[in-house]
């Protein structure tokens, strides 16, 4: 009579074993598949902020004082320890703004430069026509400089819906010659 308790103990712990071990390896799956699912978000929206900050030139400063667009300044100190530790892109509204994360080594802040408001007007102008094209349903809407940072989301459909990303070496040609003093 004691072996067969024994025995029915020792399967019922077995059954009980197996189950909390296959809980736990599904536990354990789960939080692996949500972190690995929330890094790819972090990362699809650092890529998206990274090509409006290209797009439109928003800009981060340099050690040595220099304004770069947060793109380029992203992409030129990619495998440096303090660009590993990004993990979020950061639009303000003035460069002032952005001393307030300065002690968080995993944002990067960028700020609208002189010629993001141009990128805006550019890209609002061609807005319409994609609209007469079908490109864009429902009602017209045009771009702001607040849609920066309340709805990037927006901003950047709008980029890729316009032929805007298309245009943009020939808007960085134009950034370059007002530079020079050669443009309007």
């Amino acid at each position: 009579m004691k072996k067969s308790y024994l025995r029915a103990f020792i399967a019922i712990m077995a059954i009980v074993l197996i189950t909390a071990g296959t809980l736990l390896a599904y536990n354990i799956l789960s939080t692996v598949r949500d972190q690995r699912e929330q890094r790819e978000q972090e990362a699809q929206e650092m890529r998206m902020m990274l090509g409006l900050s290209w797009n439109l030139d928003l800009g981060v400063r340099n050690d040595r004082g220099i304004i770069f667009s947060a793109w380029d300044f992203y992409h030129r100190n990619i495998d440096t320890p303090e660009m590993q530790q990004i993990r979020h892109v950061l639009f303000v509204y003035e460069e002032e703004d952005a001393q307030q994360y300065a002690d968080d080594p995993t944002i990067l802040v960028a700020w609208p430069t002189r010629y993001t408001e141009l990128g805006i007007e550019t890209l609002n102008n061609l807005i319409p026509t994609a609209y007469e094209l079908g490109k864009i349903t429902g009602p017209l809407r045009l771009v702001s400089m607040d849609d920066l940072f309340e709805d990037p989301e927006f901003v950047y459909e709008m980029i890729g819906i316009t032929i805007f990303r298309s245009l943009h070496g020939t808007w960085r040609s134009f950034k370059q010659s007002v530079d020079d003093g050669n443009g309007d």
